[in-house]
């Protein structure tokens, strides 16, 4: 697409952490780990950042969403009716409540 700077934000601590370091040959997940680092290195910037579901209500409904979809690429002209208000509470800032069980 041409991007040449990137942010990925992902509410996963555990994903961000392991992307962010150096991964032991031991590890179970150590050859897709290399990997995914391999082309975060690549002729662009990328920054990995942990964040709480609670600041990405878009990102978190598109996962939720993503699991009823079939496999494979899937595209939207539109954001989907469930997404177009979680777009405008996130860029209003709107503050979420954050429940810890």
């Amino acid at each position: 697409m041409g991007c040449r700077d990137v942010v990925l934000e992902s509410d996963s601590a555990v994903a961000v952490n392991l992307l962010n370091k150096a991964v032991d040959v031991p590890h179970p997940l150590a050859t897709l780990l290399w990997g995914c680092q391999d082309y975060i290195k690549k002729c662009w910037g990328c920054s990995i950042y942990h964040v709480y579901r609670e600041c990405n209500m878009v990102v978190d409904r598109l996962a939720n969403l993503g699991s009823c979809l079939d496999l494979g690429l899937c595209t939207f002209q539109v954001p989907p009716d469930n997404i177009r208000s979680s777009f405008v509470d996130d860029l209003c800032g709107l503050c979420r409540p954050w429940a810890v069980v």
